[in-house]
């Protein structure tokens, strides 16, 4: 066993491949919206479960042991100036949470990884022989590509409205059945068949005390608005409008399969009773076509589709404890086919890829994160630089990495493995490119040449 007081000479050339994978596995896995934490400045408040600990502990581990050959202090900044940047980013990412405890549990699992790697000579990173690195990458790279097909094969959800019921009745402030009222105000609602953008939305969160619901720069106009005062005539838990606008209503969403609530509203108490209809088209409490509801602090919203069953909650979309009372709030709820979104007041507060709910990895089938166009460019890549072998010439290898990773995005991209995606686009190519280039970083000359 050697002693653990490392030297400050350049890291070997047999820890330096493992630092671009390290880097990239942390930048991944903070941009995956696997979870969803509403955005704040507070980096206190938010208390982590131990999974969360040890989620960041085992993240940075990697880091740590590819900086192995440099000092421990200078380990130290370097995880610290990496976790700050990171955490610091994800202020504007709506679906993550910085916090003190995270960049503390980063730092300490980066310190684990070097010290694991300084005191155990097992952990010792040296190059193997060439021809066996190239049979692993060989190996490792077919295997990932067959368990990415077997994964991209599964049968998808349907995720239309193609279940819905044109019996459902429209109804603010309760259920049809006048046993889940909620406590507040809807002082104006609209409905549109397509998912508004974040930026559409934002047009017309001002709240209409003109009587009208959209401003002119909007292009698109809402299938049935209520605004006072209309609203206030009202009877809560009782149908708003006749049988045959429901239906067009009805007609007019399930046709695009698509759609977008809006509502001002006003809470009265965060300890509603059970999950309290704010808006719904439903028949009961059991059964819907969507729901926006109140439960405690949160807002819920539940859809009907194929995949997510009759009553909307296999699962439903809940948002963090984001109201406030006696506060008036613009809330819009959007499905755009494949993934529900709730806002308050033009900031995304909730997510549900309901598409890909259902598929083995859910986060590989998630537009904001196609992990699949990555993982196949890095696969692919991989192959091709595992099978040529030799390539002295280092553009030359970077070039290869780059059309092996566009090869293997494009090639999901034809197998369908972009199907939980509205669309397949050129970025994503781009990010298969990435994924190639990442691993041309992490592999040397000297481990593909043939022994």
């Amino acid at each position: 066993m050697r002693g653990t007081k490392s030297d400050n000479r350049p890291i070997s050339e047999g820890n330096i491949s493992l630092l671009p994978i390290a880097v990239a596995l942390i930048i991944g896995a903070t941009a995956i919206p696997v979870d969803f934490r509403y955005p704040s400045i507070d980096f206190v408040s938010w208390r982590p479960n131990f999974m969360d600990v040890l989620n960041n502990l085992l993240l940075y581990m990697p880091m740590g042991v590819a900086l192995q050959r440099k000092r421990l202090p200078f380990t130290i900044v370097t995880i610290a100036i990496l976790t700050c940047l990171v955490e610091i980013i994800q202020l504007i990412y709506p679906n993550r949470h910085p916090s003190l405890i995270d960049m503390t549990a980063n730092i300490f699992g980066g310190i684990a990884g070097w010290y694991l790697a300084n005191i155990y000579p097992s952990f010792k990173i040296s190059p193997p022989r060439p021809s066996t690195v190239r049979a692993l990458l060989l190996v490792g790279s077919a295997t990932g590509i067959l368990i990415l097909s077997v994964v991209i094969s599964q049968p998808g959800p349907d995720t239309d409205f193609s279940n819905w019921d044109p019996s459902y009745r429209i109804a603010i402030n309760d259920e049809l059945t006048r046993d889940r009222p909620w406590s507040g105000t809807v002082y104006a609602l609209g409905l549109f068949d397509r998912a508004l953008s974040q930026s559409e939305l934002l047009t017309i969160s001002v709240f209409p005390e003109s009587g009208r619901l959209m401003k002119p720069s909007v292009e698109i106009k809402p299938i049935f608005a209520l605004i006072p005062p209309r609203i206030i005539e009202q009877k809560y838990g009782s149908p708003i409008l006749q049988p045959d606008q429901e239906k067009q209503i009805f007609d007019a969403l399930v046709k695009r399969g698509a759609m977008t609530l809006v509502a001002w509203v006003q809470t009265n108490s965060l300890e509603q009773f059970d999950s309290a209809r704010i808006v719904t088209f439903s028949k009961d409490q059991y059964n819907r076509n969507f729901t926006l509801g109140q439960e405690g602090g949160r807002m819920v919203f539940r859809l009907r589709t194929p995949a997510t069953g009759p009553n909307g909650f296999d699962p439903p979309l809940q948002t963090p404890e984001v109201l406030e009372i006696g506060k008036t709030l613009f809330a819009a709820a959007t499905y755009d086919g494949k993934i529900s979104k709730v806002y308050l007041d033009g900031k995304l507060v909730g997510r549900l890829n309901i598409a890909a709910k259902r598929k083995i990895g859910t986060t590989l089938f998630d537009y904001d994160a196609p992990l699949v166009a990555i993982l196949a460019g890095t696969f692919t890549a991989t192959l091709f630089l595992s099978v040529i072998g030799s390539i002295s010439n280092r553009p030359l290898r970077w070039i290869l990495a780059g059309v092996g990773g566009f090869c293997g995005a494009f090639s999901i991209a034809a197998m369908g493995g972009l199907s939980a995606l509205p669309e397949f686009e050129n970025w994503n190519l781009l990010l298969g490119v990435g994924g190639g280039l990442c691993v041309t970083s992490a592999i040397h000359n000297q481990d593909v040449r043939t022994a």
